[in-house]
This record gives structure tokens, C-alpha cells and sequence, in this order.
């Protein structure tokens, strides 16, 4: 069953203030896929050079992302889209999204609803399956560049 998630964009300046946001909605083959991209955004944010500052979580179906300039999140898309994994400093889950995920941008106006039968719950991770050995469990709000130098 599809999975779907919110995504917002907020560009800031050099002084890390909000200068403008994007709306994406991210529709995945399943939630693994979907929290797949999503970590992997937060991996790509840890890399040197790249256009994400910081990827959050609200719940499994709202995210967050601070970027360098508007449209960053969809020239990633187009990126993994191309197969072309360098531009994006070749991280794997950005990679295995090829194929899994649509991203689409959202008119602050017209949002679709989200099916109130998926699972958002951060805290329950058992509706994504497969489950990789290296996941990480993590609560509302924590952002991935601090939950992977955790772990």
C-alpha cells in the first residue's frame, strides 16, 4: 500500500534565518520506503557540501528539512531520479529510493489528506517492514544528524 508524508522545505540564509518554504508531498511504495528517504535525506545533511542543513521528524508523515536554496529537495529528487548518486555524495538510502518514492510539490492551498489508516507513530516502528539491523528508533522532533552520531 502506498505511503504518504508531508514534507516541508525551509530555505535560510547564511545567518541560518527562514527566508522562504517549499511544500512537497512524498509518496512512497511503503513506509519503509518513505522513512528510507528520509533517512537518507538526514545522512545526506551530515555530508560535506551538501544542500540540507538538518532533516526533522514531527511524525512519521511531517518532516522538515533546512536547505541552502529553494528547490534543493528537488534537484536531490532529480539527482536519484538520473542515477546519479555523486551529486547527492553517495548515500545509500538516497540511492534505494530510485524507483520508490514520487515527489510531488504541494500549493500551500490544496494539500491532500493523508489515509488516517497509515501508522505515523515515530515511537512504533513495526509497520515497516523490512526492519535493517542499523535503523534507529527515535522520538518526535530529534533530528537524524543527532541520532546517527549516537548510534
Amino acid at each position: 500500500m502506498p505511503y504518504y508524508a508531508y514534507l516541508q522545505e525551509h530555505v535560510v540564509d547564511g545567518m541560518q534565518e527562514p527566508v522562504l518554504q517549499r511544500y512537497y508531498l512524498v509518496t512512497a511504495t511503503n513506509a519503509f520506503a518513505a522513512s528510507n528517504f528520509f533517512v537518507g535525506l538526514g545522512k545526506y545533511a551530515e555530508t560535506k557540501n551538501g544542500r540540507v542543513y538538518s532533516t526533522t521528524a514531527e511524525t512519521m508523515e511531517w518532516w522538515n528539512c533546512t536547505v541552502e536554496s529553494a528547490g534543493d529537495i528537488r534537484w536531490i529528487y532529480n539527482e536519484i531520479m538520473a542515477h546519479r548518486p555523486e551529486n547527492y555524495n553517495n548515500v545509500e538510502q538516497l540511492a534505494d529510493s530510485r524507483g520508490k518514492i514520487i515527489l510531488c510539490e504541494l500549493n500551500i492551498a490544496n494539500w491532500p489528506i493523508i489515509p488516517i489508516t497509515q501508522n505515523t507513530s515515530l515511537d512504533d516502528r513495526d509497520h515497516q517492514t523490512p526492519r535493517p539491523a542499523s535503523f534507529l528508533p527515535y522520538t518526535d522532533g530529534d533530528t537524524l544528524a543527532n541520532l546517527n552520531a549516537d548510534g
